[in-house]
């Protein structure tokens, strides 16, 4: 029940806090009531063609997912022509390949609005390129000709501190238990990985390794059956 509870009131908050981008607005809000509070009272601020862009992409997914169970030829795959075959595998394809797809053709539609300079929605801005310096973390920080020792950065999180990790392993195995199919999750396992995958990133200054509730699902319906998933978007990223 806790596990269910958690990732339940997590999808409500991620699909809230989606409503921001969907609609093309720009606020800034820190809880899930001051995102709906602030969603409603910026509502008339709805940029059209963001949301008739957000609104297209859910409904080309959603078509997408379903191609794959059309009926090609006969049931019985072995009675299928080569061509019936060829169709059948191209919609499985790009009814796997969905997600990408829609992404790509985006990517393709924005560069060209942006090279016209006529984009009609929001554009992400431009990201600096390069990876990070493997250094061990700094264990001092100056701000304000003030000098901050390891202690004074820890004492700062007072109970976050203890709470944090708590909530960041909760939603890594919750994660784990809502996409295994009813496989049982190691937590010892769970919690090894998460606490070396945190420890390796803090060398190159990365932010906290954790369960990704949206990530998970997405790749979940995405196809992704193994953790070389995570390596791949690793990789990309």
């Amino acid at each position: 029940p806790v596990s269910v509870g958690f990732t339940s009131a997590a999808a409500i908050i991620i699909a809230t806090t989606m409503l921001k981008d969907l609609l093309g607005l720009q606020f800034a809000a820190n809880s899930f009531l001051e995102t709906l509070e602030a969603v409603v009272a910026h509502l008339g601020q709805t940029r059209v063609w963001d949301a008739v862009l957000g609104v297209t992409c859910m409904a080309v997914l959603l078509f997408l997912r379903k191609i794959k169970d059309l009926p090609v030829g006969p049931a019985d795959v072995n009675k299928r022509t080569r061509a019936q075959s060829c169709l059948a595998h191209g919609l499985w394809f790009i009814s796997t390949a969905r997600n990408i797809l829609v992404v790509l053709a985006c990517g393709v539609m924005s560069y060209v609005f942006e090279l016209h300079g006529t984009a009609p929605f929001v554009l992400s801005a431009h990201v600096k390129g390069g990876l990070p310096t493997f250094q061990p973390p700094p264990f001092s920080v100056t701000t304000n000709n003030v000098t901050h020792s390891f202690l004074d950065m820890t004492s700062s999180f007072q109970s976050a501190i203890i709470v944090l990790p708590l909530l960041s392993i909760l939603e890594n195995i919750s994660l784990a238990k809502v996409f295994s199919e009813g496989r049982s999750i190691d937590a010892t396992q769970e919690m090894l990985a998460l606490g070396l995958c945190n420890f390796f990133s803090a060398f190159v200054g990365s932010m906290p390794v954790s369960g990704a509730l949206s990530r998970g699902a997405v790749n979940n319906a995405s196809g992704v059956k193994t953790t070389c998933g995570g390596i791949y978007t690793g990789i990309l990223v």
